[in-house]
């Protein structure tokens, strides 16, 4: 585990109207964005070692600006700001909402593929990703991602195109995807299976290259000469998430919602039955207990 320090204004954050920068000036439209307030001191938190299910959290926010400032106050912006001019004038640093947006729900659609995949859905799969040949001499292939939720404004993620009622339908071809990286597969995906690895593997390496880096690691181990590991640290809180997600890819890790106070907790490999239902003993006993209130009540 990596140490990876994130700073979280101690008086939170604010939505506000401004016109962020972008193509080298800022935009003629207004836009929601998320700064901070001014004059305030900051906290540090950990969160690969503090909020190991950060990345679950983040995934299941409901699409509002209540629930994305309650988790900025809580755990601290993204890490995408920008500058961007508000309406009086002020620069500021933010983060637009239409960013906070598409990173939530590409978080969220990975994560749902993931599962599909490690449950073997594979019915699911295909009723998602479908394709079609373009030119069967070049190896070129058109492949359509349809999820069951719509994505918010954002027509594409990444290589593949997304198909939705509330979207057109847009064309991305595999050959050119496929050709930007040389140690993808050598033959286009042929089946549900293969695409979902593949647009994962996309999905996740995009994240990885943008908002994590290797760097070398000190370690507690007195016998080694060299005390040094190679590691990859996030640079954003967004690549903490997507680490996160990573490691539970790479170590089929579980998490599970607790029953009594709804919130993730990663299952143990070790000592905790598949069935596990509470996130600690303090929920389990909580929920026993009204249990057992609600059947004297039922029985009187």
């Amino acid at each position: 585990m990596v140490t990876f320090i994130w700073k979280v204004p101690t008086a939170g954050f604010c939505w506000q109207d401004a016109r962020p920068w972008q193509a080298m000036e800022f935009a003629k439209v207004s836009t929601r964005v998320l700064t901070a307030n001014d004059h305030q001191p900051w906290r540090d938190y950990e969160p690969l070692r503090d909020v190991p299910d950060l990345f679950r959290i983040f995934a299941s926010l409901p699409p509002t600006e209540a629930a994305m400032q309650q988790f900025a106050n809580q755990y601290g912006n993204l890490g995408i700001e920008r500058q961007a001019r508000l309406t009086d004038g002020r620069q500021v640093t933010a983060e637009s909402r239409i960013e906070w947006d598409y990173e939530q729900y590409v978080l969220h659609i990975a994560i749902q593929v993931s599962e599909a995949l490690k449950s073997g859905h594979q019915a699911q799969l295909a009723r998602w990703f479908t394709w079609e040949w373009l030119d069967e001499k070049t190896g070129t292939k058109r492949v359509m991602f349809r999820p069951d939720e719509a994505a918010p404004r954002y027509p594409s993620l990444f290589g593949v195109s997304i198909a939705s009622e509330a979207l057109p339908e847009h064309a991305a071809q595999w050959w050119m995807w496929r050709r930007t990286d040389p140690s993808d597969i050598q033959q286009p995906p042929s089946d549900p299976v293969e695409w979902a690895l593949a647009s994962l593997r996309d999905w996740v390496n995009r994240h990885l290259e943008k908002h994590a880096s290797p760097r070398l690691e000190y370690v507690d181990r007195q016998k080694d000469r060299v005390p040094l590991r190679l590691a990859v640290a996030p640079r954003t809180l967004l690549g903490t998430m997507w680490l996160q997600f990573t490691q539970e890819l790479e170590g089929h890790l579980r998490y599970e919602r607790c029953e009594q106070c709804q919130t993730w907790f990663r299952v143990k490999p070790k000592g905790n039955r598949p069935s596990t239902r509470f996130c600690r003993d303090y929920c389990r006993v909580k929920a026993h207990r009204r249990g057992n209130r609600a059947r004297k009540a039922a029985a009187s």
